[in-house]
């Protein structure tokens, strides 16, 4: 694929016509259509159903539509965030962690006094899936990231550090039919536990049956998109879920939870070799926190 066939087959499906993205563009219609028919031969799809009258995206061409508008975002983002750091020379600091865990009960503070120290840093959050961080860190899309220890490998250039065990727990809603009479996780036996469609469902479908395991039944696992919508599900009264206790809220009021005898080892990576200034402080004052205020 080239950049052209890219931006022809985007303008097409958002305009839903050869024609319209012909005169948009200056072109004929059969450029534009033989771009489209050259993109799909090489993906090896249809894109389009065309029809008499009118065209549509099969499935396949609305998956690469919502591919290609992502990665021209993101190059997008990322053009604006090189023209800002060269115009005003800042210090970036990027901070990867786990989808679901937000970590507002300890970062803000660390944040204020990286900031204060290097006065010039700009820091950016971001999450992902745990299998993808140390992606993002090879990929120096990431100065340090917050992980589970099994989802990094260890390699000569990353330096890994523990920072903390964290309790697991299975959560369920306020409004579950067994709410005010449950007693242990053996009465949700008959209940849906969900699982988040990540990188590493292998280790989390293992973790939920070696933890119901002691208490005598099979789960009944059920896949959905992300952790969002795992949590969005068990709200909902659908499902129940085992989860850190970094991904609930404390002021969470809709969610019940039962400690559970499993834990989580946290750690942070970094490469070697990045002497950011501004990763630097952040690590400073991360290993500085007592293991109580990260719980």
């Amino acid at each position: 694929m080239n950049d052209l066939q890219i931006e022809y087959f985007l303008a097409v499906a958002e305009n839903l016509s050869f024609t319209k993205t012909a005169a948009e563009k200056y072109v004929s219609q059969p450029a534009i259509s033989k771009q489209i028919t050259t993109m799909e031969e090489e993906l090896g799809v249809a894109l389009f159903e065309r029809r008499r009258r009118s065209i549509q995206l099969t499935e396949a061409g609305n998956l690469f539509a919502e591919y290609y508008r992502r990665q021209r975002t993101e190059l997008n983002l990322l053009s604006r965030q090189v023209k800002e750091m060269h115009e005003n020379k800042y210090i970036p600091l990027r901070i990867a962690f786990g989808s679901g865990w937000t970590l507002s009960h300890f970062m803000p503070g660390i944040i204020k006094k990286v900031q204060a120290s290097v006065p010039a840093v700009k820091i950016m959050l971001a999450c992902n899936e745990l299998l993808r961080l140390e992606t993002m860190l090879q990929k120096n899309q990431a100065d340090v990231i917050l992980s589970i220890d099994i989802n990094i490998h260890q390699t000569p250039n990353i330096v890994i550090r523990p920072l903390a065990n964290i309790p697991g727990t299975l959560i369920y809603s306020k409004n579950h039919p067994l709410a005010d009479s449950i007693s242990g996780p053996a009465d949700f036996r008959n209940e849906v536990f969900l699982v988040p469609m990540a990188r590493e469902i292998d280790f989390i479908v293992n973790l939920v049956n070696s933890f119901v395991e002691p208490y005598g039944f099979t789960p009944k696992i059920f896949k959905v998109d992300n952790v969002t919508s795992m949590i969005a599900n068990v709200k909902n009264g659908i499902g129940v879920a085992i989860v850190d206790e970094w991904i609930i809220d404390k002021n969470e009021r809709e969610i019940l939870t039962i400690p559970i005898d499993i834990s989580y080892t946290i750690v942070a990576a970094w490469k070697k070799e990045n002497d950011n200034p501004a990763l630097a402080a952040f690590l400073d004052e991360l290993f500085k926190l007592p293991s109580k205020s990260l719980l």
